[in-house]
């Protein structure tokens, strides 16, 4: 299991996309998606930004602190497969797995840039290094990170 956690909040990875506080375990939020019984992909968490992939529709971007929207993409190829893949948030753009490689989304308005031919792998940012690092199963690669 995924979690994404933060200074008040734990994310969990169950195919909703729920806050529970980490002062009692309780639910602060969740967030249920444009159609009833959505399915989410495990969240990520970066400057008060809550990211997940919905399936049959992309990503959405939550405020951390109340779960409200702030943009939400539609119309996106994401299928079950995909949501095993947190995004990855970036510096001024957000990536996240779709059935032809790793969408990049603007982290302010969710508007897609552009999409990478990517294998499957586990994402992560190195902002300071600005790489995005890939690790597969026989392989590691970076890309560029913006």
């Amino acid at each position: 299991m995924h979690l994404a956690v933060d200074g008040r909040h734990v994310y969990p990875s169950t195919g909703e996309l729920v806050a529970l506080r980490l002062a009692d375990g309780r639910e602060a939020w969740r967030f249920e998606g444009r159609t009833p019984g959505a399915r989410f992909g495990p969240p990520t968490v970066s400057d008060s930004v809550v990211y997940a992939m919905e399936e049959g529709q992309g990503m959405v971007a939550l405020d951390s602190a109340n779960g409200a929207r702030r943009w939400a993409q539609t119309g996106q190829a994401v299928t079950a497969g995909d949501l095993g893949t947190p995004p990855v948030a970036g510096i001024a753009f957000v990536y996240g797995k779709v059935p032809s490689g790793l969408m990049t989304a603007d982290l302010r308005t969710g508007a897609v840039s552009h999409t990478v031919k990517a294998a499957a792998a586990r994402y992560f940012a190195h902002r300071s290094a600005k790489r995005l690092i890939a690790v597969g199963d026989a392989y590691t690669a970076a890309y560029p990170l913006a």
